[in-house]
């Protein structure tokens, strides 16, 4: 469950580095519209990745995690708006974390730890 949560704390992380500079414009409604976006979509997924797609509490905590991925897609359009841009840094950032995590999974297969989630096979 925490892999599930880690993956998706990415996203989250991307857009808290925007919503203060598009809240210090003065455009509150954006970040409005974005959790009104996260209320709908964790009232839709919980009980789709909960009941409907046979999941039980994974299903649950992949649907917490995904939930707030509308607040994201409203952040990089405020920003564009805005003339803030936040693409290109998210993108650069992006790249970095994967870098660094498959060089963080090397290292792990070279000293025979396998992976670090137990259910894949090492």
């Amino acid at each position: 469950m925490v892999g599930i949560f880690a993956i998706g704390l990415w996203h989250t992380l991307l857009y808290n580095t925007i919503t203060p500079a598009i809240m210090s414009l003065q455009k509150a409604h954006y970040n409005a519209l974005a959790n009104l976006f996260y209320c709908i979509a964790l009232f839709v997924l919980l009980p789709l990745g909960y009941t409907y797609m046979g999941l039980g509490i994974i299903g649950a905590v992949a649907a917490v995690a995904i939930s707030d991925l509308p607040v994201y897609f409203v952040n990089v359009y405020a920003s564009y708006r805005q003339g803030v841009g936040m693409l290109r840094q998210d993108g650069v950032m992006t790249l970095f974390f994967v870098a660094t995590l498959i060089a963080g999974l090397a290292i792990r297969h070279a000293f025979g730890l396998g992976l670090p989630f137990p259910a894949w096979p090492h």
